[in-house]
Order: structure tokens, then C-alpha cells, then sequence
């Protein structure tokens, strides 16, 4: 856009000329991501302006001692970090203008001076890693020490060790190190929080109820986000869709989730069998 937004916070509207570049606005009711093409539906209704927010600003940093970024030589005891270009992506879908702060050690004093730096210049900070229990894990503590921890561990997998607080006004988002628990988790937690501070009035995923492909006959332990796809298939000569599941769900496995459509919902202690509806949560409605 040709007029500078950032003298307003997150959520805060003005009305200003569009000139089409990646800003979210609402028009009549609609959330709606700018882009070239929304020059149609404007035009078709007769507007040359629009109420719009500025871009919120995510300061993102990953932290762990056991990292390599992609293109280093491998290393005995490493891992390559495949968070830091995932958030990248799944920010970028949805309008944010990020700040990257790099990897952070695993130290308390260097993540609290990573956090301060981040609460200065982000309208938000969004961490991977540290979130667990563990004695090299520094998050939790950290927001301790430098404002308040809202919400600390979900029951529900994957994703369990996930983090919400502020760094002293500024709100943070912890996601576990793990990519595929750190890939649900932004999707259910950090997505919607996103669009809320970008005006969006309904922030929440809908789910649709699709009926199962599979049979699980062990009850959940925990509320489970297994990743899924919609298959179309032939049943008594008519066709269905149903939801099948990827092959193997370990959290180890990222695979799962460039293959599945959405995020099928089970609750604890429930079982499936086939034909039951269950709540499906598409991808594309998540971002």
C-alpha cells in the first residue's frame, strides 16, 4: 500500500485507498486477504475504499543447542531445524510481516535477553522449543521472569508442551520443538490469535463432520488432531467420501502433514469405527 500503516496497532481500522498488496481488510462483513485479484469484487460493488488493519509484526525465534539450519553438514547429535522455515510459511499465508531473531541456546540468559529484544520490536513472539520440562528447557521460565504465563501444557497430542503468556505487555506463543506437534499447534492455538489480533471477528476453525474411513478400537488417552485426508470411495454402489488416516501417526513423521487435507478431531476415551462422523478440520480453513 502506498500509505504507511504502521501508526496504528493490530486491529485497529482506518480507511485508506487500496493498492492492492498483502493486507487484510474487512468489507460488509467479509475477512478477506488483499490481493490483485480483489480488485474484481471491489469494483463490482463500487468501492475505492476500504476499512483495513495493518500487518501485525511476529518477532520468531527457535531455540535448542541441537540445531543445524538446512544446508549445514550433518553433525552426530544434531537436527536439522525445520521450524523456523515452516513458521515462515504458515505466517506469510496470513499476512504477518515477521521478524526472524534467530536460534536461541539453550541458556535462561540468553532467552530472557532474546525475549526482551523480541518484546520490543514484535507485536507478538512466537518461539519453538523450551516449552517442555526438561532442564534445558528455559521458555516457562523465562516469561516467569519477565511477565506472567497464561496458560502452560494441553492435554492433547500431539502438541502437549504449547505455552501462552505476555513478555511484559507483549503476548507470546511457546509451540513445542517437535515440527509436527509445533505444525497442529499453530494451526489450533496460534493461527486463530493471529487473526484475531488482525481484526478478524471469527478467529475460531469450523469444523466439518465427515464420516470415518478407519476403525480405532483402543480409546484416546489424550484429545488427538491425527492428520487426515478425504478419500472418495463406492459404498453399496453410491459414492462417499470418507476420512482415511496417513499410515503412521508418530510425531516424528512430517510427511503426515504435506499429505493430509485437515485435522481430524477424537476426543478423549473415544473410539472409532467406520461411518462414524467425526469433526474434520481442513487445512485450508485453518490458514
Amino acid at each position: 500500500m502506498s500509505e504507511q500503516l504502521n501508526k496504528k496497532k493490530p486491529g485497529q481500522k482506518r480507511v485508506i485507498s487500496v493498492n492492492f498488496e498483502h493486507h487484510r481488510f474487512n468489507v460488509v462483513g467479509f475477512d478477506l486477504l488483499v490481493v490483485a485479484k480483489s480488485d474484481r469484487l471491489l469494483g463490482s460493488i463500487g468501492l475505492s475504499h476500504v476499512d483495513v488493519v495493518r500487518p501485525i509484526s511476529v518477532a520468531v525465534l527457535t531455540t535448542g543447542n541441537e540445531l543445524l539450519m538446512p544446508g549445514e553438514a550433518p553433525q552426530t547429535g544434531k537436527i536439522y531445524n525445520a521450524n523456523r522455515g515452516m513458521l515462515h510459511a504458515l505466517l506469510q499465508q496470513l499476512g504477518a510481516e515477521i521478524v526472524d531473531l534467530g536460534q536461541v541456546r539453550d541458556s535462561l540468559d540468553e532467552t530472557v535477553t532474546a525475549f526482551k529484544k523480541a518484546a520490543e520490536i514484535g507485536d507478538l513472539i512466537m518461539t519453538t522449543g523450551g516449552v517442555s520440562a526438561g532442564e534445558e528447557d528455559h521458555v516457562k521460565a523465562a516469561i516467569d521472569q519477565l511477565g506472567s504465563l497464561q496458560m502452560w501444557k494441553v492435554n492433547m497430542k500431539p502438541g502437549k508442551p504449547i505455552a501462552f503468556g505476555h513478555v511484559n505487555a507483549t503476548p507470546l506463543i511457546g509451540l513445542p520443538g517437535n515440527p509436527v506437534s509445533a505444525f497442529v499447534g499453530f494451526n489450533l492455538f496460534a493461527m486463530p490469535i493471529l487473526l484475531k489480533m488482525q481484526g478478524v471477528e471469527t478467529p475460531l476453525p469450523q469444523p466439518i463432520y465427515m464420516p470415518a474411513g478407519f476403525n480405532r478400537e483402543q480409546p484416546a488417552r489424550k484429545r488427538e488432531f491425527l492428520r487426515g485426508h478425504l478419500t472418495n470411495v463406492v459404498n453399496a454402489g453410491r459414492p462417499l467420501t470418507q476420512i482415511q488416516l496417513y499410515q503412521d501417526q508418530g510425531v516424528g513423521l512430517m510427511r503426515a502433514t504435506e499429505w493430509g487435507q485437515g485435522l481430524v478431531d477424537i476426543q478423549v476415551g473415544q473410539t472409532v469405527s467406520v461411518g462414524d462422523l467425526l469433526p474434520f478440520y481442513p487445512l485450508t480453513s485453518l490458514r
